[in-house]
């Protein structure tokens, strides 16, 4: 490779994407171009339709044009000339090293660049989204070039850690998985990152008050409103035709909101307050309602502080993050637990650190109810909370609800309740006796 021709001294972009391909070797840029390709012809989008049959042929017939001249560059390298190295090179071969959604996935997930590369696909074609690019356009400016928009997300990427990201995601994975040993655990592992990552925007209907208007005075009896695209905040509800697609799509969800990436906001009905879990990546709920019942209000809130739950987790960064034997030659969440585990004193739970934390937590559930002030809202989440720390007492007896309300009524100061309890749960292990 020559640099600098006598008639072009001008920045070269080739540099861009030539200087880490060379410097990885001819060889295994090669292997890396094969798998791009595979990656493209085995591409699982939807191609029924001719119309998207014909989009996709176009698509990759610009895409293969590019892959052509990159191996006739590998193919003599002695052969390129190029012009004088831009100015921010090396910055940005740094920043393709910390930030690259490819390079980071490589390194935590089995070292393989085909599913490293059919994963950055999927995050490419997220960030040339339009909410996107407008993200990355109020971080960092609105583009000067056309060399500005992927050099802005290298950095966005890099400064908001994506490889802490994508290896704390990765181990998240693997509990679920529940796997025991190796095995395909890395294939695995990046079918459900696929799966969560392939959400498509939805499409709500919301009724305004001119549409309202029409309908009741009859002047348009088939409005129903105006058509909301949903990117960031997605609702998960019972629908009606409860089909094998429907099915999928509410899985799709679940699986989403349990990853970093969005939606980042779930508004559901009573299906998601019990047996669902929503816990990998959120520790706020807000209560759009108040049940009438205290188990229920738990039962919503127990979707979210279960197993190595977000805010579990964010603890033990906070204090083992830094901790001594921390080697980061592992996976470092399993290093962690690992450390927090060490340290349990012999009289704690077994709970602890991986269901709760004990004392001292910096960071905890988060519960949100909306309430006017002086209505009867704040009366009944007074009733709930109390009745909440009582109906443990009342399981395995005769009509509860009634001895329930009759403890509510004659006992003020619940601490004296304590007495009357036979505490079998682990948590209180070893403190008493």
């Amino acid at each position: 490779m020559n640099q600098g021709d006598s008639g072009n001294n001008k920045e070269d972009a080739r540099w861009y994407y030539l200087a880490p391909m060379l410097m990885d070797g001819v060889i295994y840029a090669k292997h890396w171009i094969e798998d791009i390709v595979w990656e493209m012809n085995t591409d699982e989008e939807d191609t029924t339709s001719e119309v998207r049959s014909s989009s996709k042929d176009k698509r990759n017939k610009g895409f293969i044009a590019h892959i052509d001249k990159l191996k006739s560059y590998l193919d003599a390298p002695e052969e390129i000339h190029l012009g004088r190295k831009p100015e921010n090179l090396l910055e940005t071969l740094v920043n393709m090293v910390l930030g690259s959604p490819a390079i980071c996935i490589y390194r935590s997930n089995g070292r393989s660049t085909a599913r490293a590369t059919s994963l950055a696909k999927v995050f490419v074609n997220n960030f040339n989204l339009p909410e996107s690019t407008a993200i990355i356009d109020l971080a960092y400016g609105r583009c000067r070039d056309d060399n500005s928009h992927w050099q802005n997300v290298l950095k966005y990427c890099k400064d908001g850690c994506f490889q802490a990201m994508i290896d704390e995601y990765i181990h998240m994975l693997k509990e679920t998985a529940g796997f025991q040993s190796d095995g395909n655990q890395y294939q695995i592992v990046h079918d459900m990152m696929m799966d969560s990552l392939k959400i498509h925007t939805a499409t709500y209907i919301a009724d305004t008050y001119p549409d309202f208007k029409k309908r009741i005075n009859g002047a348009d009896r088939k409005s129903d409103g105006c058509r909301i695209r949903s990117s960031y905040a997605v609702g998960f509800t019972k629908d009606a035709g409860d089909n094998s697609k429907v099915v999928m799509r509410k899985e799709n969800i679940r699986n989403a909101f349990n990853s970093p990436m969005r939606p980042f906001v779930l508004a559901t009905t009573s299906i998601g307050q019990e047996g669902l879990d929503f816990h990998n990546y959120c520790r706020v709920i807000m209560h759009w309602n108040l049940p009438s019942n205290p188990i229920d209000l738990e039962q919503r809130e127990g979707r979210i502080n279960r197993f190595k739950c977000l805010a579990i987790r964010q603890n033990v960064a906070d204090k083992y993050g830094k901790a001594d034997g921390i080697t980061f030659k592992r996976d470092i969440w399993t290093e962690m637990f690992e450390a927090a585990k060490a340290e349990k004193q012999n009289d704690q739970s077994e709970l602890v650190p991986f269901w709760c934390f004990g004392k001292n937590q910096s960071v905890k559930i988060e519960r949100l109810v909306p309430m006017y002030p002086m209505s009867k809202d704040e009366v009944n989440y007074e009733r709930l909370i109390k009745i909440l720390s009582l109906y443990r007492l009342t399981l395995g007896q005769a009509r509860q609800e009634e001895l329930l309300e009759y403890l509510f009524k004659e006992f003020k100061d619940t601490s004296g309740l304590k007495k009357l309890f036979i505490d079998l749960s682990p948590f209180s292990k070893g403190k008493e006796g």
